[in-house]
């Protein structure tokens, strides 16, 4: 899988690093919030906020287009907690 950073995929997608990404829980993968792949543990994880900036940080786990899917009200929030994040 290719790897990502910050650069191209502003570059190609337009998501900064202080973009959040609803994305499960247990796996970390918007697709999987999405309903497209289900982890393991899809049915009772929560949904969370990331920053793309982590996202990357743990490595390639899936393609940044399922990320625009799932971005949240584009704003700038500092690194503290994400609130208003519903299942």
């Amino acid at each position: 899988m290719k790897k990502w950073t910050l650069s191209n995929v502003w570059t190609k997608y337009r998501l900064d690093a202080l973009d959040y990404i609803q994305v499960c829980a247990n796996c970390n993968q918007a697709s999987c919030w999405l309903g497209e792949f289900y982890c393991d543990s899809a049915k009772t994880a929560d949904v969370v906020g990331r920053s793309v900036r982590d996202l990357l940080k743990l490595g390639p786990l899936e393609h940044p287009e399922y990320w625009l899917k799932a971005r949240i009200k584009r704003t700038r929030i500092d690194d503290g907690p994400l609130t208003g994040v519903t299942k």
